[in-house]
Parts: C-alpha cells; structure tokens; sequence
C-alpha cells in the first residue's frame, strides 16, 4: 500500500510507514476490506454470478481508487455480459493508474477484434448448442434419477443469505454444514465461517478508529451499517455495546468542554461544532438540551461597542467569551489607552488562547485531510500572528505551516491525478491551484494539471464522439451545448492526436448554433474550412447551416 502522506510504498501489513512514520493503521484495514470484496467478487466471477460479481468489485473500487487489478476485472466481467464501452473505460483506468498492467493492455488491443468477430462467435456457439441439445436430454433424463445432496441445497441457501447480508443466518448456516460428510462442503462452510468473523472484526476495528479520533458522527454511520447485516447473537451484543460506548465518550467530552466554558477556559463559541453534532446525534439526551440552550446563547450574545469602556469590555467578554469582538474593542481602547497594563495582558491571554485552539484545530484538520477547513484556520492563524506581539501565533504559522503545505500538496496531487471529465465538468475553476502551494511545490502541480487535461481531453473528445449525429442534425440540448463549448477548447489544445481537430471545430460550431451564436458557429467553421478543407466534417457544413437556418425560419414563423 502507498503511504498518503510521502506515497512510499509499504506492506499491506505495515502500521507505519518505512519513509515518514505516519500511522497507516487505518489505510491497512481499508485496504484489507478492499482485498476482502475483491476477494469476493472473484469468487463471483468464476461461479458467473457477475452482477454480484460487478458489485463486489465495485466496492473494492470504492475503497481502494488506485487498486488496477478490481478495474482489469470489473472490465473483464463487462466484456463477457458484451458491455463493451464500460469494460474499455474500466481497462483504461487500469492502464491510466498503472502503465505495465500487460493484461489491460492487452484486452484493449483485442476489443476491437472481439467486436468484428462477435456475430461469426454467435454462430459457432449456435451450432455447438444445436450439436449437444441431446446430450443435455440425457443429461436432464440421468439427473431426475438421482437426489440432490441435501448439503448442497443448504450450501447454496447459506450464500444466498450472505449475498443479501443477513450475517446471522448465514452463519448459522455455514456452522451446521461444518459437519457435512462431503469433505468439500465443510471446507468450504468453515472457510466462510472464518470469512464472516474476519469481516466482522474489521467492521468493528473501523468503528474504534473513528471513536479514536472522536468521529462520532462516522462511527454512528458504521454502525447503523452494520446493523442492517442482522449480526450474528454475539456479536449483536457487542456491536450494541460499542453503539453505547460512543455515545457515552461523545457526552462525556461534552461535559468536559462545557465544564472549561463554564470555568472561563474556553469560548462557547468554540463548542459551536460541538454543540451542533450532540444535538445532531443524540436529539433527546438531556445533554442535547444544554447543547441547544448554548447555541441560542451564542446566537443572542451582545455586541461589544467599538468604544466601550475596560470593564464594559471584560463584562462582555465574560458573557458570550466572542474572541473576534473582544479584539476588535480591545484594540479601539488601546489605540486610547496604550498604556493599559489590564488590557494589554488581556488581549495577549485571549491571543495566546485563540492562537493554541486554531492551532489545535489546523494540525486535527490537517490530519484527517479537511484540507479546505485546514487552509481557512491558517488564514485564522496568520491574521492572528499578525495582531500578536508576543511572538507566538509567528511560532505557531512556522511550525505548522510547513505540515500544512505538505498536507495541501499531496492533497490537491491526489485530486489531480483522479481527474476526470466529471469532476472538472462540475468545476469552472477546476485546475484553479491554492495560493499557498509555491516554489517547486506549486511546478510539480502545474504538471500534474497539465496532464490531467490531457487525460480529460481525451474523454472530452470520446464524450463528444458519441454525440456526431445529433451535432450533424442539431439535437443536441442546450446543456450539452454549453459543454461542448466549454470543452472544445480543452481537446484543441491538449488532445494528442491532430486528426480529432476537424470533428472538434465542426461539433463547436455546431454548439454555437444551437444556442443561436451565429458568429462564434461561423468562427469555428471558418477554422475548420481553413486549416481541414478536404475533411469529411468540413463537407458538413453546408448541411448544418441549412438545418440552422430552416430551424430558424420555422421559430420566426411561430
């Protein structure tokens, strides 16, 4: 497995990484759940139960975005149910996170050859039915003499239970088959019985991680996961047990929290998000009610005059400990009073604490990959730094800002190189970098995005392909319009191949004509007509701008 945080390859079984030391614990179990329904999905495939097949593998997809092996099999599993675009797209993806995989490289090259040959193949198999339909009468005839075995039918409702995740009758099942006279049968029923713990205890191993890093609200999504696979009696029992366990260290941090508020340690505004997710969580525990009261007291706290006397001042703050008024007024009084010893000492104990809590929240932020929240508390930090003479918050931005532009670059690295015509197609600013990414950091990004383009260029360039007829007779719908416009430029400057520049003018000017921008349509084909004007698509034009015109007159004669 590849380490998130400096991508050196480790062991699966390794809990830190060989490079940075970073806990990979939680990557390993994710990982392992991912082998375990690519596992799964295997076993599927070889029984041709593919839907099941597709899904399992799916799952692994899920969990493990760069696992090439789930993607070389979900595309060969497609293939066979003759889905062919969908196992194309899914060997490209293989090839796209790992370049040597020969398997992916070589489908691809025989899929072509899969699709000329395909209806001689039907015919062949046709033939092979017709020769052995009398065979398979005997073979009907034989199998009404005999009996099935009875542990193979319960054999058969044991997986069926498992494939519809009711855990507990299904190890009920494989239990009572462990003693079956035919060797294979046990084997198999006590295989899957260790199976069945195994994912039983990852579940639960997953759950104590997020409760580790106080996810409740995650680690009561597991849960409810979990419920719905009907666990076996024990193990029900334990999983109630951890659902307490949560909910019982998730009001104890509350009342622990509220305890420094109430003490004048902490700001109530500080528990704002805490607040939020015991209401949230646990709506009719006594404590959602202290929970509720606090958020309408920040709500209705006053406002702190900019020209309020000291004590007018420590009042306030007292009341509703809001940090960002409290400065605000203490600086307008010390621009008065710039001897006030009080106030100075003030201020610097409600920066020193602000500064340690946004701290605090940066380096949690950063650690669990909230790098959007992690980017604001920085901004937090610096302005804070700025305001602070004591030199701390300056510390405090060393320290945890060269953490911080490691995180963000491995962060949007990630992103970028899961790119696809998706994720930039919901996303004007797209390859838009952070400003805090600078200096070699900010140029190993621009290169990862400049590939990135040339990768969704690509698939800009497969996705308007698919659409020629109805740029040839002007059905496109305004929305694909609008993308064709957006993405046109896109695959001109960054497609690999020239010969996909003709189509691509044609389909823009098309675009610009359906939405009635009879200028830019000309414009796009006045380029195709320069630079392509023995191509097909350049032959074309004629008859869209016919069509354009006819759609015209017919909506001025309504």
């Amino acid at each position: 497995m590849i380490c998130p945080f400096c991508e050196t390859e480790n062991r699966d079984e390794r809990e830190k990484c060989y490079h940075c030391d970073s806990d990979l614990s939680m990557l390993r179990l994710v990982v392992n759940k991912a082998k375990q329904h690519y596992n799964l999905g295997l076993e599927h495939a070889e029984r041709q139960r593919y839907e099941q097949a597709i899904a399992e593998m799916q799952n692994t997809i899920e969990l493990n975005h760069d696992f090439a092996p789930a993607h070389v099999v979900l595309g060969t599993i497609y293939a066979k149910l003759e889905r062919y675009d969908e196992a194309r797209r899914q060997w490209e993806k293989a090839l796209s996170l790992d370049s040597d995989c020969n398997k992916a490289y070589q489908y691809l090259r025989k899929l072509e050859a899969v699709r000329e040959s395909l209806p001689t193949v039907r015919r062949l198999w046709l033939m092979v039915w017709s020769m052995t339909i009398v065979i398979v009468l005997l073979g009907v005839f034989l199998a009404m003499t005999l009996r099935a075995s009875p542990d193979a039918g319960r054999l058969r409702k044991a997986f069926e239970a498992y494939s519809q995740q009711n855990l507990a009758v299904a190890q009920e099942q494989f239990a009572a088959l462990k003693d079956s006279p035919s060797w294979i049968i046990s084997e198999t029923a006590a295989q899957w019985l260790e199976i069945i713990q195994q994912q039983i205890e990852t579940d639960m191993k997953i759950i104590n991680h997020f409760i580790a890093d106080g996810d409740w609200k995650a680690a009561q999504n597991e849960i409810a996961r979990l419920k719905q696979k009907n666990l076996p009696g024990r193990d029900h029992e334990r999983l109630r047990g951890v659902s307490e366990t949560v909910r019982e260290f998730a009001l104890k941090v509350w009342a622990d929290e509220l305890a420094d508020v109430n003490a004048g340690r902490r700001s109530r505004a500080d528990l704002r998000d805490l607040a939020h997710r015991i209401v949230e969580l646990y709506p009719t525990d006594p404590r959602a009610d202290e929970a509720r009261r606090l958020l309408s007291e920040i709500e209705a706290a006053p406002a702190i005059p900019g020209e309020a006397g000291y004590d007018e001042i420590v009042a306030a703050y007292k009341a509703d400990k809001n940090v960002e008024k409290a400065l605000g007024a203490l600086e307008q009084f010390l621009k008065r009073h710039p001897d006030h010893v009080d106030a100075r000492e003030l201020m610097a104990s409600i920066l020193s604490t602000r500064i340690e809590v946004v701290a605090r929240a940066c380096q949690d932020a950063i650690a669990q990959g909230r790098m959007a929240e992690a980017g604001q508390l920085m901004g937090e930090l610096r302005a804070l730094a700025g305001r602070d003479p004591s030199g701390k918050g300056a510390k405090s931005v060393a320290d945890i800002g060269a953490t911080y532009a490691r995180a963000l670059r491995e962060s949007e690295a990630t992103r970028l190189k899961k790119a696809d015509l998706k994720a930039y197609a919901a996303d004007e600013n797209f390859f838009t970098l952070p400003e805090d990414v600078t200096g070699a950091d900010r140029r190993y990004l621009e290169a990862l995005a400049e590939e990135a383009r040339q990768r969704i260029a690509w698939q800009a360039a497969e996705w308007m392909s698919k659409l020629d007829y109805r740029y040839q007779l002007l059905t496109i719908t305004p929305e694909q319009a609008l993308d064709t416009i957006r993405l046109a430029p896109l695959v001109l400057s960054h497609y690999p191949g020239r010969w996909v520049y003709p189509k691509t003018y044609f389909y823009q000017g098309a675009a610009h004509l359906r939405l009635d921008e009879y200028e830019k349509a000309e414009a796009a084909f006045a380029r195709l007509l320069q630079q392509y004007p023995s191509s097909t698509y350049a032959s074309l034009v004629p008859d869209v701008r016919q069509r354009a015109a006819i759609a015209n007159k017919q909506r001025a004669q309504r």
